[in-house]
């Protein structure tokens, strides 16, 4: 028997389902918006060098005015000449809040790719937290990190206090992408689990990021304002409760049972009559098979089936990873407004999103997530055509509309595959699946900074990777299996890789 009997009977999208919606993955569009606002803050300003000559005694200024000659020159110990650097007050980012150019250019990159292990690491701690301590604790406590993480790195005095801060954030946006799409998911009907994935909290909040980088250019201003923004949804913790199923399968059971009826009173329906009779039957099996076992990654690797699930699973994430952030750190090599090529990248994933609600359970996750692959395929290496072929004049609005294509076939391809992730784990061990998932998804972050400075400033050799570690990604989503219409398993002996689920009449003895 499974809990998802209860959720079907209590109504699997109701006035509960869609309260927790809004609370649990509406703080997403803040994680996207933390996420790529170090496309923005490590976005270099035009800036001009004004030498000064060194002498032996004395500095001497040389004559220079702002052109060519000055712009983006760099000067080395051999030239004898220091550098006074004049920035233009387009942006306030840290490049020139720290003089991160010439020499120090590596800054920059560096501390995206120490967010992106903060993102590994907050993978791993979300999905054992999850397991541990519960869904809604953990939720709650890596938000709260998030917030007050984002108001201090506002006020970050070095760039070494802010790549701490970012770190730390990063640990906080990976733990939260874990914990808060199983949290939801275990709440609602196999019908709507695409909504986990398909509302396009992320997406709205990229574009609310880019709409107020565009109002307020500052690095500081905005990490200071994702920050207060968490206020509301910080207040979910006096409402929301703790996820049915991860109370059944820890055999707390009058919570459990209360929580249905917290959720029955909300939807307005009855109380199921065998309530507690499934959930003791979970509880029971749990006990029966675990012994109260403490589950960990170590779990999402047993048996040669699940390994090798969980070991596609992670890969495909890791490519996936390595093309979307790719696209979206390099957006400063495309050409037009850096705000609005941000807003551009993300606001036609909103539409991809929502179609992707319907994709998903009309031909399936695993189909779904092909075929925007596939067109992300298209868009890629119809770049790399137009980079060679596409007249001067207009080449740089054709890349970047071809771009943009290539962005909504990964971000929509990868929001399918989240939800056959996540579909393919049972509850004990959903959220380390998932987690793990999450963390292999962070190295190919962690390098995603670092394409588009592959053969200078052109786009050519980063789509060249993109279209190859594309092609790969199809041929991985076509060797797992499909997950829509099934239900979602709650202990390992119930999951398909280890098939062995429990017959109606042993709820008829209890």
């Amino acid at each position: 028997m499974h809990v998802e009997e209860i959720i079907e009977e209590i109504w699997t999208f109701g006035r509960f389902q869609k309260i927790m919606l809004v609370t649990v993955l509406g703080p997403r569009g803040l994680l996207g918006w933390s996420m790529l606002v170090m496309s923005f803050t490590g976005t270099i300003p035009d800036w001009w060098c004004l030498p000064v000559s060194k002498g032996d005694n004395h500095s001497q200024n040389v004559n220079v005015s702002f052109d060519n000659t000055t712009f983006h020159k760099c000067y080395t110990e051999d030239d004898n000449v220091t550098c006074s650097r004049e920035y233009s007050d387009t942006y306030n980012t840290i490049v020139n809040e720290w003089d991160l150019v010439c020499s120090r250019k590596w800054i920059t990159p560096i501390i995206t790719s120490i967010q992106m292990g903060g993102v590994f690491f907050g993978a791993l701690a979300g999905g054992q937290s999850a397991e541990m301590f519960g869904r809604r604790k953990s939720h709650f406590a890596f938000m709260l990190i998030h917030a007050i993480a984002n108001v201090i790195a506002g006020f970050s005095v070095s760039w070494q206090m802010f790549a701490i801060i970012r770190f730390i954030l990063g640990i906080a946006v990976g733990a939260l992408l874990v914990v808060s799409f199983t949290y939801y998911m275990e709440f609602i009907g196999k019908k709507w689990r695409s909504l986990c994935s398909g509302m396009p909290f992320w997406s709205v909040g990229v574009c609310l990021f880019a709409l107020t980088a565009w109002l307020t250019p500052d690095w500081s201003n905005l990490h200071i304002i994702c920050g207060v923004i968490h206020i509301p949804f910080l207040c979910g913790w006096f409402y929301t409760p703790e996820s049915i199923r991860w109370l059944a399968v820890k055999n707390r059971l009058e919570e459990a049972e209360a929580v249905v009826l917290k959720v029955c009173q909300y939807n307005k329906r009855p109380k199921p009559e065998h309530t507690l009779g499934i959930l003791k039957l979970v509880a029971d099996e749990e006990r029966r098979l675990a012994l109260d076992k403490k589950y960990t990654y170590i779990d999402i690797y047993r048996g040669s089936k699940m390994c090798r699930m969980s070991l596609l699973i992670q890969f495909q994430w890791a490519c996936l990873a390595l093309i979307y952030y790719g696209i979206l750190f390099g957006v400063d090599a495309l050409s037009g407004n850096l705000c609005l090529n941000i807003f551009l990248l993300s606001v036609v994933d909103i539409p991809a999103d929502i179609a992707t609600l319907y994709l998903n359970n009309k031909f399936g996750r695993k189909y779904t997530c092909l075929g925007y692959l596939v067109l992300g395929l298209f868009g890629a290496l119809s770049v790399i055509i137009a980079s060679i072929h596409a007249p001067l004049e207009n080449r740089g609005v054709i890349i970047t509309t071809l771009a943009m294509v290539a962005k909504v076939g990964v971000g929509s391809g990868w929001t399918a595959f989240q939800v056959l992730s996540s579909e393919s784990y049972p509850t004990v061990i959903r959220n380390l699946g998932y987690g793990a998932a999450g963390m292999s998804s962070r190295i190919g972050a962690i390098i995603a900074p670092f394409i588009f400075t592959l053969g200078g400033k052109g786009v050519l050799m980063p789509f060249i990777v993109v279209s190859v570690t594309m092609a790969i990604c199809i041929l991985v989503a076509a060797l797992l299996r499909e997950t829509k219409d099934s239900p979602l398993e709650d202990t390992i002996s119930s999951n398909p890789a280890n098939k062995k689920l429990m017959d109606q009449e042993e709820l008829e003895k209890l």
